[in-house]
């Protein structure tokens, strides 16, 4: 039984570091400079759907509201960069 336990717990292990790894890549994405992120407190990552027939890039539909600023990261990711009071992913938590 303890081998059976052994083997399950690897296999999971395994599997948490592949997702991982998966995530670091996204956040990456196509550009070198992530000093973006670091320097906000209010950025926050979002991964966002893509529809292959309107997809132009993570901005392209504009989702940061009041007034924050969109910067895409690779090709599914996008950093809202929140202006005053404004946070959260899409910059709509006063």
């Amino acid at each position: 039984m303890k081998l059976r336990q052994f083997f399950l717990f690897g296999f999971i292990l395994c599997i948490l570091i592949i997702n991982i790894s998966s995530i670091d890549s996204d956040l990456e994405g196509d550009d070198e400079d992530s000093s973006s992120v670091e320097d906000s407190q209010r950025s926050t990552m979002a991964e966002r759907s893509m529809d292959s027939r309107s997809y132009s890039g993570a901005c392209a539909s504009s989702p940061c509201e009041h007034g924050g600023i969109c910067t895409p990261r690779g090709q599914r990711l996008f950093d809202c960069k929140c202006v005053g009071p404004w946070r959260g992913v899409y910059c709509g938590i006063d």
